[in-house]
């Protein structure tokens, strides 16, 4: 088991040298603690193409060593958080809301 083990290590660190890889593996991963099956490919498809723009950024460029961090922010932050607010939203009360406003009641 323990040979097993030694010779994956180098391809999983190879791997996660790609900052690319590593932002998607890492959002992957939190949507999984997360429980969020349903997205956790679009999570990963989203970290793997928007994190080049974080490295690349003539402004200030993000090191290459943050991307898994930037990854799991990214899927914290952005897909899992929208998702929560929809689920949250009432929308017959915002229907109403926006009836009164369009009618003129306050």
């Amino acid at each position: 088991m323990s040979d097993a083990l030694t010779s994956l290590w180098p391809l999983i660190t190879g791997l996660l040298t790609n900052p690319r890889v590593a932002a998607a593996c890492a959002a992957m991963v939190v949507s999984i603690l997360f429980g969020r099956w349903k997205e956790t490919l679009l999570v990963g498809v989203l970290a793997y193409c928007f994190i080049p723009i974080f490295i690349n950024n003539p402004i200030y460029p993000m090191p290459k060593d943050w991307a898994s961090g930037a990854g799991a922010t990214m899927a914290v932050m952005g897909v899992h958080g929208i998702q929560a607010r929809i689920d949250q939203l009432d929308f017959k009360y915002l229907v109403g809301v926006l009836m009164d406003r369009i009618k003129g009641k306050k």
